[in-house]
């Protein structure tokens, strides 16, 4: 694989591309997937104690970094996973659904919140960015390597067949506020796009619609955002 070929790995569906020091060992560490090749900065490679998991590692100078096309790396490491990542078809509580949540970033936000809290499972939709994408595992600090993820092609009727409880999110005239809200250990909560929120269809397949208190003027908060703070009011909450 030439130097060029990297800019284009970020499109093959076979590879999985991480980047930094730090988040290249998580994925040694705890993900299951298995190395492909590391591309490093040569300065670095004599105290990168994980190198020698990569069948085929090339050492790269900072120019060389630097003329990667059209893709920024930070911290002059690069490493290239076989994908495989065989979403499970299994739904550990507590969990979080995502629909319609495009930006990478929030995703990510998502990602290290919800692993920093012990959350088991994220649930996506098919509108929903993967939490593969490298933005998203560069923002999640690569902990996307401690979640449980689910992807459903109807979210309608995965939420009709759920054996825990799902609770929806937004602004509606019928929720309550957050402040009130007693979840249960095992169950739930679907955090919408950023632009419209949740689907409408759905809000009534849910248990019941939970609010954040925001002032007028602020309006609301964007999806990462949102789910730090439900995140932490249902640890809270389930912990009395």
């Amino acid at each position: 694989m030439s130097l060029l070929d990297i800019k284009s790995l970020k499109d093959n569906p076979y590879l999985l591309l991480v980047d930094s020091y730090k988040v290249v060992k998580k994925f040694i560490e705890y993900s299951s997937l298995k190395p492909a090749q590391l591309f490093i900065n040569e300065s670095l490679l004599e105290e990168c104690d994980f190198a020698k998991k990569f069948p085929d590692v090339k050492t790269l100078s900072d120019n060389d970094f630097k003329d990667i096309p059209g893709v920024k790396y930070h911290k002059g490491i690069i490493g290239v996973f076989h994908k495989n990542l065989n979403f499970s078809p299994e739904l550990k509580p507590p969990f979080v659904i995502l629909n319609g949540v495009t930006s990478p970033e929030n995703v990510g936000s998502i990602v290290r919140t919800l692993s920093g809290l012990n959350f088991k499972t994220l649930v996506i939709d098919e509108k929903t960015v993967s939490p593969y994408v490298r933005r998203a595992i560069r923002v999640s600090m690569g902990n996307i390597v401690f979640l449980n993820v689910l992807k459903v092609s109807n979210l309608k009727q995965f939420i009709k067949d759920c054996p825990y409880p799902i609770y929806a999110t937004g602004n509606e005239k019928e929720s309550f506020s957050l402040e009130k809200w007693n979840p249960e250990r095992e169950s739930g909560f679907i955090i919408g796009s950023e632009g419209h929120g949740m689907d409408q269809d759905l809000y009534d397949l849910c248990k019941n619609t939970i609010c954040i208190p925001v002032r007028d003027e602020v309006q609301h908060y964007n999806a990462g955002h949102s789910c730090a703070i439900l995140a932490s009011r249902y640890l809270f909450n389930t912990a009395k």
